[in-house]
């Protein structure tokens, strides 16, 4: 249960589930935050929460907690990644081989913590290169209409997402902002915010660079009976709130184009997919199955 977030946050979410009565008055809930100061254990108890991870994560705490709450006939145990092939240190994936030429970008301590899988980091640089342009403008509009406790929110948000893909250095100053927004120092946010956004956008354009220059290759003209299964299979795992599955039946489309409608509508789905939009994913699945009469196929 992330701490911060707009509207209520974790602990007045978490007391409403209480009490909804059971199963969730004992449902395993544990508080996610950036805020690892003294006291926050304590105080995430005895808001009725019943454990507490500081961000970014710690893959090794991540999985004492785990392990702690998953019955235990639910684990698979692995391979230690000493004896696996994700503990590569050399990048593979070109996009990230790019990335890491990004000033104050530690990428390797970002994958160490993700135990080096380099899809799931590159994803998470997908999705913060999208959500940077959109973040920049809230915190913009907040700090002009002197909205400190919105802009709070906001820039605690960006300080978890950079320092967990390890932008240090931008999450430091966004850690900060954070910090004097709560304290209501306007006066240094206002005189601070100009750099931090500058350097965030400068940021958030190298990595949007480097996924559009691995996005424009030579497509094929692709089968639409393909397309068609395609799309069946992927509304069927969302269904079921199957991401993986659903990510892993659109790899089937990669490097063919079925028509620039579908071309658009099929980026849209991959993205609201990425971001667990499960909803709005059944909706263009079955929006691309019927563009061209598919269900007749």
């Amino acid at each position: 249960m992330d701490h911060m977030m707009p509207e209520m946050d974790g602990l007045e979410t978490t007391k409403k589930i209480r009490d909804l009565g059971e199963p969730f008055k004992t449902l395993p809930i544990v508080a996610l935050s950036a805020n690892a100061i003294a006291g926050a254990k304590e105080m995430f108890l005895e808001a009725g929460l019943d454990g507490f991870l500081s961000k970014p994560i710690d893959k090794v705490k991540l999985v004492h907690i785990l392990k702690k709450w998953i019955p235990s006939e639910k684990i698979t145990e692995r391979e230690s990644a000493e004896n696996t092939a994700i503990a590569k240190k050399e990048i593979t994936l070109p996009t990230l081989q790019q990335a890491r030429e990004i000033p104050d970008l530690d990428l390797d301590m970002a994958l160490e913590r993700l135990n080096n899988m380099e899809n799931v980091y590159e994803l998470s640089l997908k999705l913060l290169s999208r959500k940077i342009p959109e973040s920049c403008a809230n915190m913009s509009t907040y700090l002009s209409n002197k909205e400190l406790d919105k802009f709070a929110i906001d820039v605690h948000g960006m300080k978890g997402s950079l320092a967990s893909i390890g932008q240090m250095k931008l999450s430091g100053l966004a850690k900060e902002l954070e910090t004097e927004s709560k304290a209501k120092n306007l006066e240094f946010c206002e005189a601070n915010f100009a750099t931090f956004h500058n350097q965030l956008q400068e940021f958030g354009y190298a990595l949007t660079k480097i996924f559009e220059a691995a996005d424009t290759v030579a497509l094929q003209q692709g089968d639409d009976m393909v397309l068609a299964d395609t799309m069946r299979n992927v509304s069927a795992a969302l269904d079921v709130f199957d991401r993986t599955a659903a990510l892993t039946a659109l790899t089937a489309l990669e490097g063919f184009t079925y028509g620039d409608k579908n071309d658009s509508m099929l980026k849209e789905l991959k993205e609201a997919t990425e971001a667990f939009d499960f909803d709005r994913g059944i909706d263009l699945s079955n929006m691309i199955y019927e563009v061209k009469d598919l269900h007749e196929i």
